[in-house]
C-alpha cells in the first residue's frame, strides 16, 4: 500500500508586477516518504521535486514590500490605566483611593479613630466614619459618680444622692476617689412610730422613749379580773430590749436578740404576779390566774412588781433599771442575769391593773424579763476579761448612792460553769478617788452560785461624785492556781 506525504503551503502574492518575483511562506510538515510514493493531492497545489517554481525551505513573505498589500502600521504604547486620583473613586468612603500612571489605582481602608476612649469607632461605605459615645466605657467603679461620654471624653459627675441610705441618722457624701462616705450624726430624727417620742439618733439608729398609753403599750390590753393576760406591742418589747443592751454595752458585753418564742410564757407570769400582787419564780397552783406557762415564765425570768395610787404605767426601760440596780435585793441576782456574757436572748413581759387581791394599793404593774436559757454565746472573739458594775462613763441613775458595786470574772469562755472555779476569799479591793485619795470601801461579799456568770464579788463604796473618775483595783483573785490582779476606772455622768 502506498502511503503519502502531505505538503501544505500558503502562498500569498506581494506584488503584481510582473518583473517581481513572487514571494512564498511555506509551512512544511516534514513527510515519510517511501519507495517512489508519487506526490499528489485533491484540491491543493502540489509542488514536484525539481520543480523550478517549488521550493524546499520555507521563505518568509515580505510584508513591505511596494506594491498594494495590507500595512498593519506601527506598534503603540497601550494608555495609562489612570491619570488622577478621580480616576481611581469606587464610591467607597471608607478606602483612601490613589493612583499611580504606571501601577494604577490603589484603595487603602482609612482610620475611623477619633482619639476619644469611650466612644466606638466604625466605617460606613456611604455615611463614612462613624463615632458612637459608650457611657460603659466610662465606668470609674466609683458608686457615686455619674459617668458620661461626650466628644471630649469621659466626664465623671459627683452626685451625693447616690450614697443615700435612707438613714436619718447618717450624714453620707461621696469621695470621687473612694466612693460613699458615711458618719453617725446626732440629731433629732423621725422612726416612723407614732408610739416612740421624742425620737433622736443614738449610735447611727434613729430611736425615742415609748409613749407611755394603753394605746401604744398594749397590742392587746390585759384584764387582770378575767385572767386576760393580753399582749405588748412590739415598740414595748423592743423598748425593753433596747435598754438591756444599752447597759450591757456600758459594760462591753455583746447585745441580745429578742425572742418572740416566750412571749406568751412572760406575758402569762405577768399576769399572775399582777394578779397576786406578789413575786415568786415558782408560783403556787392557788394562785390567781397560775397557768403551766405562767410558771415557766416565772422561773426564767426576772421579776419586778411595782404598786401605786394612780394606775401610771412604768415604761420597760424603767423595769429593766430596777432589774440592773437591784436595790434591797443582797445577792444582786436580776444584775448578774442581765450581765451574763453567756446570755444571748430574752423576752419581755408586762401587765399592768387592779389586783385580784387586797393588799391596801389599788393598782399594780408587774414586769418579767426573761434570762435563763440554754442557748449560750459563743465567746471566743470577745475581748472580755471581767465584767464590771459601773466601769467606763457609767449613768450615775444605775448606781445609787451607797449601793452595791460589783466584778465577775471570765477566766473561760467556753462554757459557763468553767467559771465557777474563782476565789475571792482573800481578794482585796481599792477604790481610788482622783488625786490618788482612797474611797472607804465596805460591805465586801462574794458568790459563786448560779446566778449569771457563777463567780461574783460586790463591795459599797459610799460618797461618789458625779463627773469625778475613779480607779479601781481588785487583787488576789485565785484561779487556776494563781493570784490575779484587775485595775479599772469609771465616770459617773
Amino acid at each position: 500500500m502506498r502511503r503519502w506525504s502531505w505538503l501544505f503551503a500558503l502562498i500569498l502574492v506581494a506584488g503584481c508586477e510582473l518583473d517581481m518575483k513572487p514571494s512564498l511562506l511555506v509551512e512544511t510538515l516534514e513527510p515519510e516518504v517511501s519507495g517512489d510514493d508519487a506526490f499528489s493531492g485533491s484540491g491543493d497545489s502540489a509542488v514536484s521535486p525539481g520543480d523550478s517554481s517549488g521550493a524546499t525551505d520555507s521563505t518568509a513573505v515580505d510584508s513591505d514590500a511596494s506594491g498594494g498589500g495590507a500595512d498593519a502600521g506601527p506598534d503603540l504604547p497601550p494608555p495609562p490605566p489612570c491619570l488622577s486620583a478621580a480616576d481611581c473613586d469606587d464610591a467607597d468612603l471608607c478606602t483612601a483611593d490613589t493612583c499611580d500612571p504606571q501601577v494604577g489605582c490603589s484603595h487603602l481602608a482609612i482610620s475611623c479613630d477619633d482619639g476619644v476612649p469611650c466612644t466606638v469607632d466604625s466605617c460606613d461605605a456611604i455615611a463614612g466614619c462613624q463615632h458612637f459615645a459608650d457611657g460603659n466605657l466610662c465606668d470609674d467603679g466609683i458608686d457615686c459618680t455619674v459617668d458620661v461620654c461626650d466628644l471630649g471624653g469621659c466626664l465623671h459627675t459627683v452626685d451625693g444622692a447616690l450614697c443615700d441610705d435612707g438613714n436619718p441618722c447618717t450624714q453620707e457624701w461621696c469621695d470621687p476617689l473612694a466612693g460613699c462616705k458615711t458618719q453617725f450624726q446626732d440629731s433629732a430624727c423621725n422612726d416612723g412610730d407614732t408610739c416612740t417620742s421624742p425620737d433622736w439618733c443614738q449610735s447611727g439608729v434613729c430611736t425615742g422613749n415609748l409613749v407611755l398609753s394603753s394605746d401604744c403599750l398594749y397590742s392587746q390590753k390585759p384584764n387582770i379580773g378575767s385572767c386576760n393576760a393580753g399582749a405588748l406591742s412590739m415598740a414595748a418589747r423592743t423598748a425593753a430590749l433596747k435598754r438591756v443592751n444599752e447597759i450591757r454595752a456600758i459594760v462591753g458585753l455583746p447585745p441580745l436578740v429578742y425572742d418572740t418564742t416566750h412571749d406568751n410564757v412572760v406575758q402569762q407570769a405577768a399576769l399572775v404576779m399582777a394578779a397576786n400582787a406578789s413575786l415568786s419564780h415558782t408560783p403556787p397552783n392557788n394562785w390567781w390566774c397560775w397557768t403551766q406557762a405562767a410558771y415557766d415564765g416565772a422561773s426564767t425570768s426576772n421579776l419586778h412588781l411595782g404598786m401605786n395610787t394612780d394606775g401610771k404605767i412604768s415604761p420597760p426601760a424603767e423595769v429593766v433599771d430596777a432589774l440592773a440596780i437591784d436595790m434591797n435585793v443582797e445577792s444582786l441576782g436580776h444584775r448578774r442575769w442581765i450581765l451574763d456574757p453567756f446570755l444571748t436572748r430574752t423576752s419581755y413581759g408586762f401587765v399592768n391593773g387592779s389586783p385580784k387581791v387586797n393588799v391596801g394599793w389599788p393598782y399594780v404593774y408587774s414586769g418579767v424579763l426573761r434570762v435563763i436559757d440554754d442557748i449560750y454565746a459563743n465567746l471566743a472573739g470577745v475581748a472580755l476579761e471581767y465584767v464590771a458594775y459601773p466601769s467606763g462613763n457609767f449613768p450615775a441613775s444605775l448606781l445609787p448612792n451607797g449601793w452595791y458595786l460589783s466584778f465577775s470574772v471570765l477566766m473561760d469562755k467556753s462554757s459557763p460553769w468553767n467559771n465557777q472555779a474563782v476565789d475571792y476569799s482573800k481578794a482585796t479591793v481599792q477604790v481610788t478617788a482622783p488625786g490618788g485619795s482612797a474611797m472607804p470601801v465596805s460591805s465586801v461579799k462574794y458568790a459563786n452560785d448560779g446566778m449569771g456568770l457563777p463567780n461574783h464579788l460586790q463591795w459599797k463604796c459610799p460618797g461618789l461624785s458625779v463627773g469625778s473618775q475613779y480607779s479601781v483595783t481588785i487583787g488576789n483573785v485565785v484561779f487556776k492556781g494563781s493570784a490575779h490582779q484587775y485595775q479599772y476606772t469609771f465616770t459617773l455622768q
